[in-house]
């Protein structure tokens, strides 16, 4: 973190990004998205303009998407993830 950078408002983004709520059908055509390479499930558009987007999401979700327990749950689900918090 910068010297001069607003600890408290990186708070406050953080806590803001960790609480974004979305309806359980949206999280579905992102996880479609994701699925697809890129290209939304419903429409066809292509969601992504640089294709390793979706490569390196997946891969930060693999290795990071369920905090502490990661490393677990890929050994045991495979699957990228993201938990709630």
């Amino acid at each position: 973190i910068p010297e001069d950078a607003n600890i408290d408002a990186l708070i406050e983004f953080y806590t803001q990004v960790c609480n974004i709520e979305l309806p359980l059908e949206d999280i579905a055509v992102i996880a479609g998205t994701l699925a697809n390479g890129g290209l939304q499930p419903e429409t066809g558009q292509r969601c992504f303009n640089n294709p390793d987007s979706v490569k390196n999401t997946l891969s930060h979700m693999i290795s990071c998407g369920m905090n502490t327990y990661s490393g677990e749950w890929a050994f045991n689900i495979s699957l990228p993830a993201k938990s709630g918090y």
